[in-house]
């Protein structure tokens, strides 16, 4: 009895934050457990420019897309005038994240 509620609490804490995305309106890729939608990055199949571009590639049209790298929500900016605003007027609200 003990081992699937060890195993219940270890799902619920690694997924709890995969519904922020979809709170935020923001287009999202379906998440999966512990990895998020870096699977391929974390297990070093492939690089993070390549995950990225094939995230990227499922929302050609968005502006910003939202991810998850592992647990943590990330969001992906695609609009050049929001990148452009991200990097300059509003880059102190994204300093110290990561850039790729």
């Amino acid at each position: 009895i003990v081992l699937p509620l060890i195993f219940y609490a270890f799902y619920l804490l690694t997924t709890r934050k995969f519904q922020y995305w979809e709170k935020k309106k923001v287009p999202y890729i379906k998440p999966v457990p512990i990895f998020g939608n870096f699977a391929e990055y974390i297990l070093q199949k492939k690089f993070i420019g390549e995950v990225v571009k094939e995230i990227c590639q499922k929302f050609p049209n968005e502006p910003l897309i939202g991810a998850y790298y592992g647990t943590e929500p990330t969001l992906i900016v695609q609009d050049p005038d929001l990148i452009k605003l991200v990097m300059t007027k509003d880059f102190y609200f994204f300093n110290g994240r990561e850039v790729s």
